[in-house]
C-alpha cells in the first residue's frame, strides 16, 4: 500500500478525489482500508475505487482507493494498515 497525491492523469482526480492509496497486488487488507475510508469520509460503495492499467504485460492491475482529506490517511495508518 502506498499513499499518493492524485493529479490530472489519474481517473479518481477527475471525480474530485485528491489523495489515494495504491495497492500493487491483490491483498486482503485493501478491503479493510476501503471500509475505513468509506466510514471516515461517508462515501458509497465503489464510488471511490478504481483499477488502473498494469505497467508491464503480465503484472497485476493496481487498485486505487481515493479520498478527499489527507487526515483520512493518518486514521488508516493509526489503525495499523
Amino acid at each position: 500500500m502506498k499513499f499518493i497525491k492524485l493529479n490530472g492523469r489519474h481517473n479518481l482526480y477527475h471525480r474530485g478525489f485528491r489523495y489515494a492509496f495504491r495497492f500493487d497486488n491483490y491483498r486482503d487488507d485493501r478491503h479493510k482500508v476501503e471500509d475505513v475510508v468509506r466510514q471516515t469520509e461517508r462515501l458509497g460503495y465503489g464510488s471511490h475505487t478504481f483499477y488502473g492499467k498494469p505497467r508491464n504485460t503480465g503484472e497485476s492491475r493496481p487498485y486505487y482507493v481515493g479520498f478527499y482529506q489527507e487526515e483520512t490517511a493518518m486514521i488508516v495508518k493509526l489503525k495499523g494498515f
